[in-house]
């Protein structure tokens, strides 16, 4: 399974990835020892936050991150981009801290420290099609790295390869259910108010693929899905629930008598909500 294979290896290389490559960090922090300590201003590097954002997601990590240790800073299209210390970043921008201590990694450091190109296979030329599901499926593997959940990602591949003429996606994203399949019951993993975020991409993977893995997997997160709408509608968040409510029932097989009841309850209260 691929993500599996990346994340076993991610852990035991201590690597990460950059634009698309992975890296080897252990290696990168050997490099750059002699490096010049220097401060980076949090105002020139927080744009990453609008591409990676662990606030939401790993409170703990950054809660507990050292922001006495220097980051990893490299240049990448004409701008600051940390390679290693985010939950440092998040944590110094949250004391409201001005700049952090951090060494620069030049380009051929960098390439020193290559591990792999994923999204190239053996160097060769990969077609548009397979590039959109690499980049789909690398995003799936940041996610398990980073305990995070970009539910988009399917939604973006998925439109993406319609907008080239792509309409049979069974064939195409077989060779990878296994992985698919790893990252959804990943997202089903967080914590109870956002299991229901798999229901977005589960629907749009299911209506490409057909597969009933996935209808069995819903199913036996049934329970956990119910409470986790639930959730939803008690903190007030209808548009969220409804919107996983009808991703469920668009998949033949989790069309829940109990989803109707609570669809049916939700569109009533938004009605009085317009009403008001």
């Amino acid at each position: 399974m691929l993500i599996k294979h990346l994340l076993e290896r991610s852990i035991t290389r201590n690597s990460f990835t950059h634009d698309g490559n992975e890296y080897d960090l252990k290696k990168l922090n050997r490099l750059i020892k002699d490096n010049d300590i220097k401060k980076f201003r949090i105002s020139k590097l927080k744009w990453i936050f609008k591409h990676d954002d662990p606030f939401k997601d790993e409170p703990e990590r950054i809660k507990t991150a050292n922001i006495k240790v220097p980051i990893i800073i490299t240049k990448w299209r004409k701008k600051l981009v940390v390679l290693d210390g985010l939950h440092r970043l998040c944590k110094a921008d949250i004391m409201g801290l001005k700049a952090l201590p951090g060494r620069l990694a030049t380009p051929d450091q960098l390439e020193k420290c290559l591990i792999s190109k994923l999204n190239e296979a053996s160097n060769k030329k990969i077609s548009m099609k397979d590039q959109i599901v690499q980049d789909m499926i690398s995003s799936m593997f940041n996610d398990v790295v980073r305990k995070s959940s970009n539910i988009g990602a399917v939604r973006m591949c998925i439109n993406r390869l319609h907008g080239i003429g792509v309409t049979e996606l069974d064939e195409l994203l077989q060779p990878y259910q296994a992985s698919i399949l790893d990252w959804l019951k990943h997202i089903s993993n967080q914590s109870a108010e956002y299991v229901g975020e798999i229901a977005e991409p589960a629907g749009y993977l299911y209506q490409a693929t057909k597969w009933p893995a996935i209808v069995e997997l819903l199913n036996e997160l049934k329970p956990k899905l119910i409470k986790s709408v639930l959730l939803r509608v008690q903190q007030n968040l209808l548009g969220l629930a409804l919107a996983w409510l009808i991703h469920l029932q668009e998949i033949p097989g989790c069309n829940w008598p109990e989803l109707k009841t609570i669809q049916t309850s939700v569109e009533h209260e938004l009605t009085r909500e317009i009403a008001r």
